[in-house]
């Protein structure tokens, strides 16, 4: 993933707009941002865990041969399966991230009555 400025459109390679808008642009809560990060990755290995098969072969070779092919796809600039990919990736992080706030009120007030409670 390439994280580029929104500026930068002479760089190589080019800037993956996804995860650089996510990830890097303002406009989010600093004290917020780890929610936002954890939000991201969970989107990621859950995206991943649909592309991938869940249940590899029993035969390694073939385990790493899928991944190293989903690699080979990946690492093309110009594939169908890069480009869908990204689409999924801010659809699923939407989602989770949509989860993530609504969950965070109680998070936030879980973590208090721990705090708390450690303290006493």
């Amino acid at each position: 993933m390439n994280l580029r400025p929104t500026a930068d459109r002479t760089g190589f390679p080019p800037r993956d707009d996804t995860p650089a808008s996510i990830l890097t642009e303002k406009g989010h809560l600093e004290g917020l941002y780890h929610i936002q990060c954890c939000a991201f990755f969970s989107a990621i290995f859950e995206l991943v865990s649909k592309v991938l098969p869940e249940q590899p072969s029993q035969d390694n070779d073939n385990a790493i041969a899928l991944v190293w092919q989903w690699n080979r796809d990946m690492s093309r600039l110009d594939s169908q399966q890069r480009a869908t990919f990204f689409a999924q990736l801010e659809s699923t992080y939407r989602k989770v991230s949509l989860m993530e706030q609504i969950h965070r009120p109680l998070l936030i007030d879980c973590l208090v009555d721990f705090l708390r409670d450690a303290h006493t």
